[in-house]
């Protein structure tokens, strides 16, 4: 089983100082590593289609709509589960 996590937002909640509104966890959860490793290499091939270099991590809230929904379409394919905390 593989594991990623990431967060977004700002963890200090001094809102009146600036802080966002919302600080989010979220996981994708691999059962079958193989399936992980095609799911980066399909990552990895949409990013040289699409121009990006490799190591260019997918920013939705800057990314265009069609580069979101590509990225959709793309992992869409395979087998994981993703959770999340918002708090």
């Amino acid at each position: 089983m593989l594991v990623f996590i990431d967060d977004s937002g700002d963890p200090g909640f001094k809102f009146n100082k600036g802080s966002a509104t919302h600080f989010v966890i979220g996981m994708v959860i691999f059962e079958d590593e193989l399936e992980a490793e095609k799911t980066a290499i399909a990552i990895k091939e949409l990013k040289r289609e699409i121009g990006f270099k490799d190591n260019t991590e997918f920013r939705f809230f800057k990314t265009r709509k069609i580069i979101r929904q590509k990225f959709l379409e793309t992992i869409n394919k395979f087998n994981f589960k993703i959770r999340c905390l918002v708090v």
